[in-house]
C-alpha cells in the first residue's frame, strides 16, 4: 500500500484522500441523534456506520419486516447519520399526517427526487430553499392561487387541443402497437407544463421536447444511498453532477423565457406570469415553477398509462367509462350533427370535473395499488413528538409506507387485485376505504394538486377511449390476458419492469362505439 501511495501523483493522492479522510470524519466526529429508551425498537436489519442498508433495495419488505419485530409495530432505525422512525398501523397513521411538527420539505432530505428537482445552486440566484420551513405553505399558496375554477375554464379549450392532437399522432396506421407509458407521458407533461409552468414550453414543440428530456434526466440521476455520506461526497459522484447539469438547465430555459418577457414587455396568462406580478426574485420564482412541474407530473403520467392496461383488461369498467363518455355528450351537446370528438371538446368545465365518476374511481384504484412507497416528515417542532407509549426524538425522520394501509387485506380484501368497485358510493365499505385512501395526502398533509391532477387525468383519458379502441399485448402484437407485474417495492408510482405494449386502433375505422 505504502508503495502504491508513493506512485500516486500529488493530485491524485489529494483526489483519493479527500474522501476518505471525508467519510472518515463524518463517521468518527458528526453528531448523531441518539435513540432513547423510549424511542420505537430498532430494527435487528443494520450494520455498524452505514445503517440498515436493506431500506434502498427493498423498502416496503424491509418496513414489513422491521415493523413485525416491534411489539408496537413502530420502529427505528439509522440511515448513516440520520435517526429515522417508521410509523405504522392507525395510530402512527394519524401521528404521521396530523402531526404540524413534521415537516414535509425538510424531509424530502432523506429522498432528493421527490417531489421536486435538487436544490438549484446559489450562484443562480438567492432562492427559497425547498428546506426552509416556509417553504411548504408558500407553495400551496401558489398552488391555491393559480388552481382556480375561472382559470381552468379559460384554458380548456387549449388543454382539450393539445390532448387532442398529442393523441392523434400515436396511430401511424389502421393499427399501432405503442407503450402507453411513452405515449401519455407526452400528453400529460404538455397539460402539466402548461398550467403549473409556462405556456411557451406548451406551445413550442423544440422547447417541450428539451424540457422533457431534462426533466428525464434530473429526475432518475441520482443514487440514494448518497445520503449515507457526508454532504461533501455528492460532490464526487458523476450522478449528482449529471443531475444538477440537468436542473441547471432547465432553470436557464425557463429564465431566457423570463427574461424575453421582461425585455419585450410580453405578458402571459400561466403560473410565471402570476408569480412574476407577485414581484418574486428570479430564482425563487423559477424554484417555484419547477417543484411544481416535478410534483404534477411524477405520478399522473404513469397512472394515466396503468388505467389503460387495466381498462383493457376489464370489459366491464372499459363499458362503463364509454358509457360515460356518451352521457355527458348527449347531456351537453348543442350540436349532434358535429363529429363526436368535436362535440366531446365543446364540454364545459362543469363537465369534466363532474360527470365522469367511473373514471374516478378507475383512477383512485389504480393509484392505491401503483403508488406504493415511502412517505417522509422530520421532526422540525424543537421537541420529542409522542406516538402512543413511544417518543419521536426532534430532529429524527419520520417515514410511513403508503402500503401499510393500501396493501391491507382488512380494509381492501384480496388487495393486489385491481377492482374500482371497491369505491362505488353503495358498497358498504366505501365510506370507510374513503377515510383510508391515502393517494392524496391524509390530514393537514393533503395533496394541493389535487383539483388538476384529476382534471387533467380526465382529459387524457376521455379523449383516449374517445379516439382509440386498444387491448394489451407485447412487443409483437400477441394479446395478454394478464397486468405486467409490478414493483411493490418501487417508490411511487412507475412502470412495470417489463415493457408494456397496447394496440391501438382508431374507433371511426370501426364502424361503431362513439362513433357510429
Amino acid at each position: 500500500m505504502a508503495g502504491f501511495l508513493a506512485e500516486l501523483s500529488p493530485t491524485a493522492l489529494v483526489l483519493l484522500l479527500t474522501p476518505i479522510t471525508l467519510i472518515t470524519y463524518y463517521i468518527l466526529f458528526a453528531p448523531r441523534i441518539e435513540f432513547s429508551p423510549k424511542a420505537p425498537k430498532q430494527t435487528s436489519e443494520q450494520y455498524p456506520v452505514v445503517g440498515a442498508l436493506a431500506y434502498f433495495s427493498a423498502k416496503w419488505d424491509f418496513y414489513r419486516r422491521s415493523s413485525r419485530e416491534s411489539p408496537s409495530g413502530n420502529f427505528s432505525f439509522y440511515l448513516g447519520r440520520n435517526a429515522v422512525v417508521g410509523l405504522s398501523g392507525e395510530i402512527g397513521r394519524d401521528v404521521f399526517y396530523n402531526t404540524r411538527e413534521f415537516g414535509i420539505s425538510q424531509g424530502q432530505a432523506l429522498n432528493p427526487r421527490i417531489p421536486g428537482p435538487p436544490e438549484l445552486p446559489g450562484f443562480l440566484g438567492k432562492a427559497l430553499s425547498l428546506d426552509d420551513e416556509d417553504f411548504s405553505p408558500v407553495f400551496l399558496r401558489f398552488l391555491r392561487s393559480i388552481f382556480t375554477t375561472e382559470r381552468f375554464a379559460r384554458d380548456l379549450p387549449v388543454l382539450v387541443h393539445d390532448a387532442k392532437e398529442g393523441l392523434r399522432t400515436l396511430a401511424t396506421s389502421s393499427s399501432t402497437i405503442i407503450n402507453p407509458f411513452d405515449a401519455l407521458f407526452k400528453v400529460i407533461f404538455q397539460l402539466t407544463a402548461r398550467e403549473l409552468c409556462c405556456s411557451d414550453i406548451a406551445d413550442q414543440t423544440e422547447l417541450l421536447d428539451k424540457m422533457i428530456q431534462l426533466f428525464l434526466t434530473a429526475g432518475t440521476s441520482y443514487n440514494p444511498r448518497i445520503i449515507l455520506f457526508p454532504p461533501l461526497i455528492k460532490w464526487l459522484s458523476p450522478a449528482y453532477w449529471k443531475q444538477m447539469s440537468a436542473s441547471i438547465r432547465m432553470y436557464m430555459l425557463v429564465k431566457g423565457i423570463l427574461d424575453q418577457r421582461k425585455r419585450t414587455g410580453k405578458r402571459g396568462t400561466d403560473p410565471l406570469q402570476h408569480l412574476i406580478d407577485q414581484g418574486l426574485g428570479d430564482a425563487t420564482l423559477i424554484q417555484m415553477l419547477l417543484t411544481a412541474l416535478f410534483a404534477g407530473i411524477e405520478n399522473s403520467g404513469k397512472n394515466a398509462a396503468w388505467n389503460l392496461i387495466y381498462l383493457s383488461l376489464n370489459p366491464t369498467w372499459k363499458a362503463k367509462v364509454l358509457d360515460e363518455i356518451k352521457a355527458a355528450v348527449a347531456k351537453y351537446t348543442t350540436d349532434r350533427t358535429a363529429p363526436f370528438i368535436e362535440q366531446l371538446s365543446s364540454l364545459p368545465l362543469e363537465a369534466w370535473e363532474r360527470e365522469f365518476p367511473a373514471i374516478d374511481m378507475v383512477l383512485t384504484e389504480t393509484i392505491r395499488l401503483q403508488i406504493q412507497g415511502v412517505l417522509f416528515r422530520k421532526n422540525v417542532g424543537g421537541s420529542d413528538i409522542k406516538v402512543g407509549d413511544e417518543i419521536i426524538p426532534n430532529g429524527a425522520f419520520v417515514l410511513y409506507h403508503n402500503a401499510d394501509v393500501h396493501l391491507d387485506p382488512s380494509i381492501y380484501p384480496d388487495p393486489l387485485k385491481w377492482d374500482p368497485s371497491r369505491h362505488l358510493p353503495e358498497n358498504p365499505e366505501s365510506k370507510k376505504k374513503r377515510k383510508e385512501f391515502l393517494g392524496w395526502g391524509a390530514g393537514k398533509h393533503s395533496c394541493g394538486g389535487i383539483r388538476f391532477a384529476k382534471f387533467e387525468n380526465n382529459i387524457a383519458v376521455v379523449l383516449f377511449l374517445a379516439t382509440y379502441d386498444f387491448e394489451l399485448c407485447d412487443e409483437q402484437g400477441r394479446v395478454l390476458k394478464n397486468a405486467p407485474e409490478y414493483n411493490v417495492n418501487s417508490q411511487s408510482s412507475s412502470q412495470p419492469d417489463s415493457p408494456a405494449y397496447i394496440r391501438i386502433w382508431p374507433r371511426e375505422e370501426m364502424g361503431e362505439g362513439l362513433h357510429g
